[in-house]
């Protein structure tokens, strides 16, 4: 996850003294770009637990720590505990927390479910098919979970950040 760094990408642009290892670099993995830090994310829309729509530049202002998960995914419900306790430990920081479901839209009501039989707190949203699409193309996602943290601006800071269990995190946070 680490080795993939502007620092490094960079190293391979037009100034490079490599240039065919450099366009081979580049033609391998410009589809990655949207993961380098400081990248901008897509402004996409999701829906909120109350059907209105909600799109990620909303959440500019603010550290957003961004839970990719959903109801069926084993691995995303075991990170649950430590997501709660991480968003209760810094609720008056400068970061907020937003869980999106890769649920599809048949399951809906399953999700809305779940997240009061939990009880789920933070931004609970859900992501149509076309923004799971743009969100899975841009950040390379194979599976879920993933996290991501966002600056204030909205700009990335690590497109696969730690999960919520491994004390790598609140070092990231702090």
């Amino acid at each position: 996850n680490g080795d993939f760094s502007k620092k490094l990408y960079s190293a391979f642009d037009s100034s490079s003294p490599y240039p065919e290892m450099a366009k081979v670099v580049k033609e391998k993995y410009s589809h990655l770009e949207g993961m380098l830090e400081g990248s901008d994310t897509p402004d996409v829309e999701f829906e909120n637990t109350k059907g209105e729509t909600v799109y990620l530049s909303e959440f500019k202002g603010k550290y957003t720590y961004i839970d990719l998960w959903a109801t069926w995914c084993g691995p995303c419900i075991k990170e649950i505990p430590s997501l709660q306790k991480i968003e209760k430990d810094y609720h008056d920081k400068n970061i907020q927390f937003v869980s999106v479901s890769f649920d599809k839209a048949k399951d809906r009501d399953k999700w809305l479910s779940f997240i009061e039989e939990k009880p789920l707190t933070g931004n609970q949203l859900i992501a149509s098919k076309e923004t799971n699409k743009i969100l899975s193309k841009t950040y390379n996602i194979k599976m879920i979970p993933r996290f991501i943290f966002l600056d204030p601006e909205g700009k990335i800071i690590d497109a696969t950040a730690p999960f919520p269990s491994d004390p790598m995190l609140l070092k990231l946070f702090d």
